[in-house]
């Protein structure tokens, strides 16, 4: 597919956490012991423990993802490289902050890919996308539009009755939108072009990141759930997003911020004041003999050349 680019930002790891394993394999575990506390009377504090979990990927749909999956199909999401960004793009990718950069309430266009489609083309496919947000401490909170882009007379909600969800799915089939803890839009995996295992997902952001009252600047990541036809999760992409009005512009302005936290970072390490030990001692006695070295330059430069004495005695 000549223009296209995949951007898959890493692969699921065969690590972990032992306390998930257990709770995976156990599913009645966590009741069980919440059951039991309760029946003592104690006070327990779920939230630490619910937080940091990761559904697995033969688990059925949560709202906590790690970043990628692709799963027995291969699931990959791609979208297009528009070469050099400008101002007036309406999408762009930055490879160096591994961030997609779209304007709001503007068709984006997505390539979903399969590793192979005709072997399952009977059993029913569908794709689940909508926002978290990237930081640990908002994962519980949904992403939804903020108060200004929810009101009924707003003209993007004229005749759309989910006016507080951002993601919105443009001319693709069975779509459904969902309530269901978080604000996301489901619907069936597009047809794929002929020949080949890609089909086209159109989306619009209808809110941007930095909407008081929505989004509040917070960092979001686009995610996009695979799902077979007992909506169990077989695939999973993920990737950071920033909804603004100009993403050219957005996107100029985090590299160049990028890159001089960069070179303070780079400055630091080299500085003198991060040393310890004999580098540190090494550093002094350098430093104390380029001084002295241009002391004793110094102090010539004021001598000045010297010059052998004369013998004035007069001549007899």
């Amino acid at each position: 597919m000549k223009g296209w680019k995949f951007h898959c930002l890493g692969e699921q790891g065969g690590e972990i956490n032992d306390i998930f394993e257990l709770i995976s394999s156990n599913p009645n575990l966590a009741l069980t012991a919440f059951q039991d506390s309760t029946n003592n009377n104690d006070s327990i504090d779920l939230a630490p423990a619910v937080a940091p979990l990761r559904v697995s990927h033969n688990s059925q749909v949560s709202h906590y993802y790690s970043p990628i999956y692709k799963g027995e199909f291969g699931f990959e999401v791609a979208f297009e490289e528009n070469g050099q960004s400008t101002k007036s793009c309406s999408w762009t990718y930055s490879s160096s902050l591994k961030r997609l950069y779209v304007k709001d309430n503007t068709v984006i266009p997505f390539l979903l890919k399969v590793t192979s489609y005709a072997p399952y083309v009977d059993e029913n496919l569908y794709v689940r996308a909508q926002l978290q947000f990237s930081d640990r401490q908002y994962l519980q909170d949904v992403v939804s539009r903020c108060p200004n882009h929810t009101t009924p007379d707003h003209p993007t909600n004229i005749c759309f009755p989910n006016p507080e969800h951002v993601v919105r799915a443009d001319g693709l089939e069975e779509v459904e939108y969902l309530n269901d803890g978080a604000k996301a839009v489901r619907f069936k995996f597009p047809i794929p072009l002929t020949g080949s295992s890609h089909g086209y997902a159109r989306l619009r952001f209808m809110c941007p990141n930095s909407c008081p009252g929505g989004m509040n600047r917070r960092s979001t990541d686009l995610i996009f759930i695979l799902l077979n036809s007992s909506n169990m999760e077989v695939g999973r992409f993920s990737t950071p997003i920033k909804i603004c009005s100009c993403p050219g512009r957005d996107r100029q302005k985090d590299e160049e911020k990028d890159e001089r936290g960069r070179e303070r970072r780079t400055f630091h390490e080299n500085s003198p004041f991060s040393m310890e030990g004999p580098d540190l001692a090494d550093w002094i006695e350098r430093v104390a003999k380029e001084v002295n070295e241009r002391r004793r330059k110094e102090l010539e430069d004021l001598a000045g050349p010297l010059t052998p004495p004369t013998n004035n005695k007069p001549q007899m």
